[in-house]
């Protein structure tokens, strides 16, 4: 049986990390885009653009997936979107806003029997792996402190960047990179028993 995939959205996480995989897998078939203007996607101009999500989330269309690739603030709204069109979801970390909006699309998937799961593609970096083996086999003995971080240096916002620098729900790096490295800690330690975390902003206008 083969999976039809749809992409919502059609930007750098649609080209780089989603289609590619999509399209070279013979489990999977990709069927369109879901994008805010009928331009195609670069690299896939043979692939449908649809721009009215009624046509998009359609049984004519025949669904079975749909990956969320929007800027994080429309994650909700989106994710609510494909479930009630009873789809299976992935959804570009990360996942949602806020603790609440999360909680509900976990309850929306249960209740209509969905499959629905957040697209962490930085658990496969060599880095990260490397050091869960050696933490599942016990070559550091016991860990007492973990230290991981991405450097950046970019003293003023990125021109013309769409919403990741743009001050409004879901922008930021900690939402962006940060996710990666939360989620990379609870992989290899599990649910911590109590989180400490200061959030500080190191330049204007972001």
């Amino acid at each position: 049986m083969v999976i039809n995939v749809g992409i919502l959205g059609g930007g750098f996480s649609a080209q780089t990390f989603h289609a590619p995989f999509i399209t070279t897998n013979p489990a999977f078939a990709l069927k369109a885009f879901l994008r805010t203007s009928q331009t195609h996607v670069i690299g896939y101009e043979n692939v449908p653009v649809y721009t009215n999500a009624d046509l998009f989330f359609s049984k004519d269309l025949g669904l079975d997936l749909v990956i969320i690739t929007s800027p994080t603030y429309a994650h909700y709204d989106h994710t609510v979107l494909a479930l009630e069109a009873n789809k299976d979801v992935i959804v570009e970390k990360p996942f949602t806003v806020s603790e609440k909006e999360a909680k509900y699309l976990t309850e929306l998937a249960a209740k209509k029997n969905r499959i629905l799961a957040v697209y962490q593609n930085r658990r496969l970096d060599g880095d990260f792996l490397t050091v869960q083996k050696l933490l599942e086999r016990g070559t550091l003995g016991k860990v007492v402190s973990f230290e991981s971080h991405f450097d950046r240096f970019r003293p003023h916002p990125k021109p013309n960047s769409p919403w990741r620098e743009v001050d409004h729900g879901g922008s930021g790096v900690l939402y962006d990179l940060g996710s990666h490295l939360i989620d990379q800690a609870l992989v290899l330690f599990g649910t911590p028993k109590s989180v400490t975390g200061r959030l500080l902003f190191d330049r204007n206008m972001s």
